[in-house]
This record gives C-alpha cells, structure tokens and sequence, in this order.
C-alpha cells in the first residue's frame, strides 16, 4: 500500500493525531505519512522501514513484544482483516492505550481471510471505520 492509495481512501477523515503514536501493521509508514504523523513507532515484519519512523519487527498474529510505554494514539488499519484471531491482538492494543488515548481502527469490507498474507484478495476499496476511546476508571 501506498502513501496515495491511502490518502483515495481515508479522503475526508479527520484522525485526532495526539503524541505518541503506534501504528500496528504499518508496513513502510505510508499510512503515518498519510495522516500528517511526523514521528510514531510501527509494528510489523517488513525490511521496507521509513526512517523518519522507529521499527518494532514482529509478528502482530502472535504475542506482541513488551512495550513498558502507552500510547495516546494507535492505529490499526487494514490488519485485522487478516489475522485469525483479531480480538487476540485487539486485547494487547488495549494494554497498550493510554488512559486518555484513542484507537482508530479500519477493516475492509470483505470476507475475512485467514491465511497468508491475501494481496489481492481484499475486494472492496470502501472502509469501516470505528473510533475507540478508552474509558476512565471510576475514582473509589
């Protein structure tokens, strides 16, 4: 993906971008670049890192690495669609956000697919997309 075929497909939203950011699945930072993120940490397997962007390499399908920092913005576009067990890796974002933080989460419409990673099996270019605000804990 590309930093223009994002800008074709979130044309129009606004992301409350509040420092710092994690990008979960972000492949090369076209996605940050896309929404205006001038720093951010990304998750993902790829060799094809931006350098304005610090790189965690790893597997998002498996047990996330030990992170000792929230994050008062992520973003999980595009990735939950592929992973067999998306809530597994939607518990770890939670530990991951901040108290005040937000989660900006956007799935393809299609079936989902829970094989190799499915390049060209994505079907429609029209996105959901689901805003998550985490809620405080109640003083007492």
């Amino acid at each position: 993906m590309n930093k223009k075929t994002f800008n074709q497909r979130y044309e129009g939203y606004k992301f409350e971008i509040n420092y710092p950011v994690l990008d979960i699945g972000g492949w090369d930072g076209s996605f940050l670049e896309c929404v205006g993120a001038n720093k951010g940490t990304i998750i993902d397997m790829t060799n094809k890192q931006n350098k304005k962007y610090e790189y965690i390499k790893a597997d998002i399908s498996k047990k996330l690495p030990q992170i000792k920092r929230k994050f008062k913005t992520i973003f999980v576009t595009e990735v939950l669609e592929h992973l067999a067990n998306p809530l597994y890796l939607m518990a770890q974002v939670y530990d991951l956000l901040d108290e005040d933080g937000n989660c900006f989460i956007t799935i393809l419409y299609t079936k989902l697919y829970t094989g190799e990673h499915s390049s060209g099996k994505m079907g429609s270019r029209a996105c959901f997309k689901m805003d998550i605000k985490r809620n405080k804990k109640p003083n007492g």
